[in-house]
């Protein structure tokens, strides 16, 4: 059996000014659940308030700003009781805070008034070294600090020469720096793994808040409001869309594919160097499965459609449309109203012109002079201020316009108006019972 040299001894004696610098080196996971609780809780808002995206902001600043003074608050908890732990923790066992450390060959003695601990190197789970402190961490809540300024330089050399030596038969073989870096060799690594891992799930939600900014730079806020919201289902999974037209924008969501795409790659890099960041890989996984299905309901599901597409009721509008203009259509299942069109122009004098025959045409009105029975049948709420809307309510089976039908029964009806200052035309099909007693 190899005889063990006592090669030399540290004594350690762990003041209230000792336990702060543990406390400030290692966090309680007290602060841990805290920054958990408040990702989660802030993912929630994003969830929240995506129907209401000027509310988003405001109400975001207003979790951070409850969130920071509530940390503020933990701090002030944890300050007024820090004295009080260390007392329970330490004081109420002397060979807790007053010990001496004798390092051998294989393993270290930790020796106090009542207790003799021996410790071998492989059961050190980590070791943490700053500018005034290098720690020996047994576990997470067993640490055992030596102050470098109760050391010479010449007895650290031999304690990280010694430690080297006791985990160089370790299972992994890790390079020893890992261990005794001040800040370890992947320290900042597995934070920014940590804070890549959160990024990667609010990814979720910040992929369709980038398709909704880029939806209402493309298209006017009355088309997106004009269109209901919608749940789309992709087999069995399911995208809520505030409003319709969002859906040709949802590509959007690829946009931030790359951030799980990263954690992927540097989860399996990293997991490879005994880093602890198999959830990068999961989580990042399992994000980008769900951004590519939500980016490709623009594709599957698509709300603007070729303008060309409006030649299908031209011969109901009854007037020449303008040759170049944007056509967004959704049709509903289950609707009151289960198909409905959208046409937007831009300002040009041959819109002006269709704007001119449609005041000719004898099939489209003002709103005062549409048949009272029918005005249930009437578009939403027209836009322009300084100028009146014009109207054409179409029965397929009877084929006339702006008129009740004389038999009570279940018609086609089109409903449309045209909005001259935005330069819009809405339309409505839809069945609907009409009876001419009522």
């Amino acid at each position: 059996m190899k005889k063990q040299t006592d090669t030399f001894e540290v004594e350690v004696k762990v003041t209230y000014q000792e336990y702060k610098e543990i406390q400030k080196n290692f966090p309680y996971q007290l602060r841990k659940r805290f920054f958990i609780a408040f990702v989660i809780i802030l993912s929630l808002f994003f969830l929240a308030y995506l129907d209401e995206p000027s509310e988003l902001l405001e109400n975001i600043v207003a979790v951070i700003f409850l969130s920071v003074c509530a940390y503020g608050i933990l701090k002030i908890i944890e300050a007024l009781f820090r004295k009080k732990n260390y007392q329970k923790l330490f004081q109420t066992n002397i060979d807790n805070i007053h010990y001496k450390l004798f390092f051998y060959d294989d393993y270290l003695e930790k020796k106090s008034k009542h207790i003799v601990q021996k410790i071998f190197y492989d059961q050190i789970w980590k070791l943490k070294e700053n500018e005034t402190h290098l720690y020996l961490l047994l576990d997470k809540e067993h640490i055992l600090p030596i102050r470098k300024d109760m050391c010479r330089e010449e007895e650290m050399r031999k304690i990280r020469k010694i430690l080297w030596n006791g985990h160089s038969n370790r299972e992994h073989k890790e390079d020893f720096q890992d261990y005794i870096n001040p800040r370890e060799k992947y320290a900042k690594m597995r934070k920014f793994l940590i804070f890549l891992f959160v990024l990667t799930i609010l990814s979720i939600w910040l992929g369709p808040i980038i398709s909704l900014a880029i939806a209402h730079m493309n298209v006017p806020s009355y088309v997106i409001e004009y269109f209901p919201s919608l749940k789309i289902s992709l087999s069995s999974f399911y995208v809520s869309v505030p409003n319709a037209p969002i859906i040709d924008y949802l590509w959007g969501a690829w946009l931030v594919l790359p951030i799980p795409l990263l954690s992927i790659i540097l989860g399996i890099k990293y997991k490879k160097k005994g880093v602890k960041c198999k959830k990068n890989i999961v989580g990042g996984s399992i994000v980008m499965l769900i951004l590519l299905l939500i980016g490709l309901t623009s594709y599957i599901y698509p709300v603007e459609q070729e303008y060309k597409n409006v030649s299908e009721f031209q011969e109901i509008l009854g007037v020449a449309l303008p040759k170049e203009g944007r056509l967004f259509e959704l049709e509903l299942d289950q609707s009151d109203i289960p198909k409905l069109s959208y046409v937007l122009w831009n300002d040009t004098e041959e819109v002006e012109s269709f704007y001119e025959n449609i005041k000719e045409n004898e099939n489209w009105v003002l709103k005062s002079e549409i048949n009272p029975s029918l005005n249930r049948l009437l578009m939403s709420k027209c836009m322009s201020k300084n100028k009146e809307c014009y109207y054409s309510i179409y029965i397929k089976e009877t084929n006339e316009y702006n008129k009740m039908p004389m038999v009570r029964w279940q018609y086609h009806i089109y409903s449309m108006m045209y909005d001259p200052e935005i330069h819009s035309l809405k339309m409505e099909e839809f069945i609907s019972s009409l009876d001419p007693n009522h």
